[in-house]
């Protein structure tokens, strides 16, 4: 649940509201639901199990782009069926999680070039992979 957002000094004086400063790691408190149970029920779909390279294209309206990385398969029929190659996708994470309609106990993901981010696994729907990536 999201109770403040972090304040700069210009911002905490305008609204006069205490400093926080930036965050510097983010946490998504998770459910219980396992990979297996959150993947029985799709027919056909991808399993991303990394998100590398994320940049913003457009703060205000909070869309990201980045790549998946590390492990990237082809779901059919509730069950991981092939690997695929990396995708670059463009999208909201607010979208992203608006599409939520599952998750998974919290897991901490490295941030080799960024903040921390402790984030569940997920399903979510309509996510959009915008082109294959060759990058290894």
């Amino acid at each position: 649940m999201l109770t403040a957002l972090a304040t700069n000094r210009f911002w905490a004086h305008k609204q006069g509201k205490p400093l926080t400063g930036s965050p510097n790691s983010f946490t998504l408190v998770g459910g219980k639901a396992t990979r297996d149970e959150l993947l029985k029920d799709i027919k056909r779909g991808v399993l991303i199990t990394r998100m590398f390279y994320l940049r913003w294209l457009d703060p205000q309206a909070m869309l990201v782009t980045g790549l998946t990385r590390d492990g990237t398969f082809l779901i059919e029929n509730g069950a991981i069926a092939a690997p695929v190659n990396n995708f670059r996708f463009n999208e909201s994470p607010i979208q992203m999680l608006a599409h939520c309609d599952g998750l998974g106990a919290a897991a901490i993901t490295p941030g080799d070039e960024g903040p921390v981010m402790r984030v569940p696994i997920l399903r979510t729907h309509d996510f959009h992979l915008s082109s294959v990536s060759e990058a290894v």
